[in-house]
């Protein structure tokens, strides 16, 4: 088990920053790839499929919030965004391989 993020990795001025996880489930493929572009490209880290955390400005968590009620089928969509305190931020645990390092594997097939 091991935490997910670590004071060290803080930058000056980052404790003021809203600590977020926005979960979503889109049923459409190009939608749900953009929006996941969107987070990456606002700062967010992929942990799971569908699962972003990160530490965002006030302005990037009006942002998200407007995308997502921009682009998702309110009938059938669904995105969560769930702030996190400090301490929750901090504590936070990852038991097994988290996504990311999945994808930063690199396979060689030697022919």
């Amino acid at each position: 088990m091991t935490h997910l993020f670590s004071k060290a990795s803080w930058k000056i001025g980052d404790e003021a920053l809203p600590k977020i996880i926005v979960v979503y489930d889109i049923s459409n493929n190009k939608v749900r790839e953009d929006f996941a572009r969107f987070l990456q490209a606002h700062g967010l880290v992929r942990v799971q499929r569908s699962m972003f955390i990160g530490k965002v400005s006030s302005q990037t968590l009006k942002d998200i919030e407007r995308r997502a009620f921009k682009t998702i089928n309110m009938q059938r969509d669904v995105v969560h965004i769930v702030p996190l305190s400090v301490y929750e931020y901090q504590h936070m645990k990852v038991i097994g391989t988290p996504f990311t390092s999945l994808r930063e594997e690199k396979t060689y097939v030697i022919i």
